[in-house]
């Protein structure tokens, strides 16, 4: 006899097969009961019940080190927060980037990540999201500013999604720090300005030195 369970999408798992060895019966016989029969079938849903769980736990884990392994190898912080815009994830990029080691951000508020012209913002999607999972910065890349540890501000360019997980929306943030671009392009702007000044400036004086040339034939009459 052979208990068969299958799972949610209709397919087999395994198979429970009981043999009865102590006497031979003929063809056409039955050597179990109707109560053995169904204790059977509760074993076998029992065993089965825990290969699926064991399959569906191996499966979560091979997907949580498939995050870890794209996580750690991203150039970009990524933070994940939950419907209370809690931190529960943070790759090693984001301690680069934040200064923030993993013992000291996990469980914190993202308010202490940006400043406080925000906060309020923050507050009023986060309830929103909470129910829906949706948000007016959900599915955009956005140029803000946010703070290191040591309350240093500093520009970022920000992509937030949603996911759920367990029932409950979570933030996922792809944070990428700007500062050299920034600093590259105050640069390149202090060039072009310094090079308009000296633009300016040659014309003034050049404008002077034709007056000073037309002006001296005119003195000496």
């Amino acid at each position: 006899m052979a208990a068969v369970r299958t799972d949610q999408s209709g397919g087999g798992i395994g198979s429970v097969e009981v043999y009865y060895i102590e006497k031979k019966w003929e063809e056409g016989e039955e050597p179990f009961r109707q109560q053995e029969q169904d204790l059977i079938a509760v074993i076998g849903e029992l065993l089965s019940t825990y290969v699926e769980k064991a399959a569906m736990e191996q499966a979560r884990k091979e997907a949580e080190e498939k995050f870890e392994a794209i996580s750690r190898s991203a150039q970009d912080a990524i933070i994940m927060m939950d419907s209370e815009s809690q931190i529960t994830f943070r790759s090693s990029a984001a301690e680069n980037t934040l200064g923030y080691s993993k013992k000291g951000i996990l469980g914190k508020g993202c308010h202490l990540l940006v400043p406080e012209r925000y906060h309020k913002t923050i507050e009023k999607g986060r309830k929103k999201f909470k129910h829906t999972g949706s948000g007016a910065a959900i599915g955009k890349t956005l140029e803000l500013a946010a703070l290191r540890k040591d309350g240093t501000p500093f520009p970022i360019e920000i992509s937030l999604s949603s996911v759920r997980i367990k029932h409950q929306w979570h933030t996922v943030a792809i944070v990428r720090d700007l500062s050299e671009q920034h600093q590259g392009r105050q640069q390149l702007m202090q060039s072009e300005k310094l090079a308009g000044i000296g633009t300016l400036a040659a014309g003034v004086a050049h404008e002077i030195n034709n007056r000073w040339v037309i002006s001296v034939p005119t003195s000496i009459q």
